[in-house]
């Protein structure tokens, strides 16, 4: 958890637990010897409404704890906020309030079978759609698209860097979880389509918005037409979900994961490598000075490659520097020794042009000034 969980957030759970086993049924047990309170619609729901925000509490302690971010239970493996997950957590905060409001009012009118509660099979079925969507997204983010190699353009368009060890083919990867944010829940997953809005995620998301907004409603009704007793023997019966309405759901989070699967992003058949560059940053004129720096891809070095040095007095027109090209050794290292015979600052970078494994790559730009 890189030490973001503290000792305050394991108290803080603990007593959002406490007061979501003790405090409800409580509240229950007050309903059970006044009629009057327990007929009333607005105290169920005030209960309903208590164990809603104790679990979006616990939600949010332990999402802050694991990642150092309020939404972190957001957040999935690359440091983006997840639409699936957003999917999933909704359903859970519709559902497991409502079915322990009835499990605490049972328990409290000694309804032998507390648990005597009937959960109609198409609301598990939309419970396992949400679920198979937060499993098979990452999925269809790891098979398809994390072995690619983004092109040259791709990575420019993206403003990405080869030399970034969080780069994974063409996904798009925050570096920490404080870059996510809500803007990840409707933009494009690749480096190709991050800056554009992503229709099947709007589509999911109006559409699981909409199903959880119209069954909270059912059950809002259910809690207000339910007198507990301990004389209950049928099970409370949960809103049926129209099998259209599931459909639909499964219909959408098809729709998701396929587009996340199709490409997004130009590729090529060659890795782009990292090439770095540093040297000092002043020099005498007509004195040799150091440059060097490392080709690696994927933190692997690339040993005996070619690289050539480019200088430019304007940091515009780049030409060879008159010296032949360089290998890189066993550890890729490459090192260069040039000079300059006229005061001023010039411009270096090191070039290497490819080959049929990897992709031509330019490092950045350093300066030195000569005088």
């Amino acid at each position: 958890m890189d030490d973001k969980w503290e000792p305050c957030h394991t108290r803080w759970i603990v007593g959002f637990l406490a007061v979501l086993i003790f405090l409800p049924i409580a509240m229950a047990y007050v309903a059970h010897v006044s009629p009057v309170i327990n007929s009333s619609i607005w105290y169920k729901a005030l209960i309903w409404l208590i164990i809603l925000g104790d679990m979006i509490g616990i939600m949010t302690v332990a999402g802050h704890g694991t990642t150092g971010q309020r939404a972190g239970v957001l957040i999935d493996e690359r440091n983006r906020m997840s639409t699936s997950r957003f999917q999933i957590l909704l359903w859970t905060l519709v559902v497991i309030p409502a079915l322990l409001v009835f499990i605490y009012f049972n328990i409290a009118n000694g309804v032998s079978d507390p648990t005597n509660i009937s959960i109609p099979p198409e609301l598990w079925a939309l419970i396992g759609i949400s679920g198979g969507a937060a499993i098979g997204a990452p999925v269809a983010n790891k098979v398809t698209n994390q072995s690619k190699n983004p092109t040259d353009s791709a990575l420019k368009l993206a403003n990405a860097d080869p030399c970034d060890p969080q780069l994974q083919g063409v996904m798009d990867i925050n570096k920490d979880p404080s870059k996510a944010s809500f803007e990840d829940l409707f933009s494009g997953d690749e480096l190709g389509n991050r800056n554009n809005l992503d229709v099947s995620k709007v589509q999911m998301l109006l559409i699981s918005i909409g199903l959880a907004l119209g069954y909270g409603y059912g059950i809002a009704i259910l809690l207000a037409q339910t007198i507990f007793a301990s004389t209950n023997t049928a099970p409370i019966l949960f809103p049926v979900v129209g099998s259209n309405l599931v459909v639909l759901l499964a219909v959408s989070q098809g729709t998701y994961i396929g587009y996340k699967a199709a490409p997004h992003t130009d590729t090529t058949d060659r890795k782009k490598p990292c090439l770095t560059i540093h040297g000092d940053p002043t020099a005498t004129v007509n004195a040799p000075f150091n440059i060097e720096g490392t080709l690696s891809a994927d933190g692997t070095s690339i040993p005996n490659a070619p690289v050539k040095l480019q200088h430019s007095t304007d940091n515009l027109t780049f030409a060879d520097v008159p010296a032949a090209p360089t290998n890189t050794n066993a550890a890729g290292d490459y090192l260069f020794h040039p000079s300059e015979p006229v005061a001023k600052t010039y411009y270096y970078r090191a070039v290497f042009e490819g080959d049929a494994t990897y992709a031509n790559v330019s490092s950045s730009v350093i300066t030195v000034n000569i005088s």
